[in-house]
């Protein structure tokens, strides 16, 4: 199952605001993320999704050494997208987590090989649980 890290201790990571410093994150592992006040963020692309001035979001990076289908799992209402080389991508697919489980939503990317930059937006608290998975 791939979700089954879920329910393991979080790793502590504070989200960027500007492209710069973004942190790596992995696939597998499963982040309790510091976010930011949406207004101080640089996203990378335009998201997705108004961003409500009192609301939270950050980046981070990941490095994909070839290209797979990406779930992003979330614990909290967040908006989540992905950008490569400048340019949005598409999500392939939304969903609830498993039954009994604290998921509240998995978004799909098909990431290309390469590092994508990861944004969150429009998170009503300053902090979100989530993790990363590819198939």
């Amino acid at each position: 199952m791939p979700w089954s890290g879920w329910t393991h201790a979080p790793v502590k990571i504070a989200a960027r605001t500007e492209i710069a410093s973004l942190p790596l994150i992995e696939a597998g592992q499963v982040y309790d993320a510091t976010l930011n006040p949406a207004g101080n963020v640089m996203y990378a692309v335009e998201p997705g999704k108004l961003v409500n001035a009192s609301a939270f979001g950050g980046m981070f990076r990941v490095r994909m050494g070839v290209a797979a289908k990406a779930g992003i799992a979330l614990s909290g209402p967040t908006w989540v997208d992905g950008a490569h080389d400048g340019k949005a991508l598409v999500s392939t697919g939304h969903g609830h987590g498993p039954a009994c489980s604290t998921i509240r939503k998995i978004v799909w990317f098909d990431l290309p090989a390469g590092e994508t930059i990861i944004q969150l937006t429009g998170a009503v608290e300053p902090s979100v649980r989530f993790m990363m998975v590819t198939d």
